[in-house]
């Protein structure tokens, strides 16, 4: 914990590794956990492998720990070499959908 708020106070970004850390330690202390990460597409692909490595690594040595992630169709096939099981249900957005959404950024 002593590596992320160092980060913090030296106004730094923390190392995934620091955080991985962290969360490993919280989750040992409860009986279930999930872990929900949305947009995998806009991690950097060496960040993301070192995450989904991570993650794997959490599933393992927490078994009830369940994770949820997103991410667009590229992500599907980096997140199956790490996790066999994972169910990666299709979502497709309508045309309207789409629109809406762009709208709402601008």
């Amino acid at each position: 914990m002593g590596a992320i708020l160092k980060a913090f106070q030296e106004g730094r970004r923390p190392l995934l590794a620091d955080l991985m850390r962290m969360l490993k330690i919280a989750i040992a202390s409860l009986p279930q956990a999930f872990i929900c990460i949305d947009a995998l597409d806009e991690w950097l692909p060496k960040d993301l492998l070192e995450l989904l490595g991570s993650l794997r690594d959490i599933a393992r040595e927490s078994p009830r720990t369940r994770i949820f992630i997103t991410g667009g169709p590229y992500v599907g096939e980096a997140v199956r070499k790490y996790f066999t099981k994972a169910v990666a249900p299709p979502i497709n957005p309508t045309r309207a959908q789409i629109k809406k959404k762009i709208r709402k950024k601008w």
